[in-house]
């Protein structure tokens, strides 16, 4: 279940629906999956405040995303990545990221699961 649409994200942004990627929809499904999961299911859609949350944090998501260029939040799993002669990978062991705003946002209407 998307959590916001093409239309709420582009005001977000403030920018016109035609400049967002061709694969928004996808983007924004993938989103509201992240969302969901730091929030363990916590999610009543039948509750305005909570609905309107999930908006705002999706298309948070989403802006992280589209700034960062790591759809996958992986980039952050690895504390050092090196390709020269040789090549070397240490990963951090943290969690996917949630994008600070979306974060601050599932925060302060008390959705964000802390043992998450």
């Amino acid at each position: 279940m998307n959590y916001s649409s093409v239309t709420s994200l582009s005001s977000y942004l403030s920018v016109d629906e035609e400049r967002l990627p061709d694969d928004i929809y996808r983007m924004m499904e993938r989103a509201s999956e992240t969302i969901e999961y730091f929030c363990l299911n916590n999610i009543d859609m039948t509750n305005d405040r909570i609905v309107n949350t999930l908006e705002k944090a999706t298309n948070a998501q989403v802006e992280y995303w589209l700034n960062t260029n790591d759809e996958l939040g992986i980039m952050h799993v690895f504390e050092d990545l090196n390709a020269g002669a040789d090549i070397n990978i240490s990963r951090s062991g943290r969690l996917p990221e949630l994008a600070p705003r979306a974060k601050r946002e599932l925060l302060k209407n008390g959705l964000l699961n802390v043992g998450v």
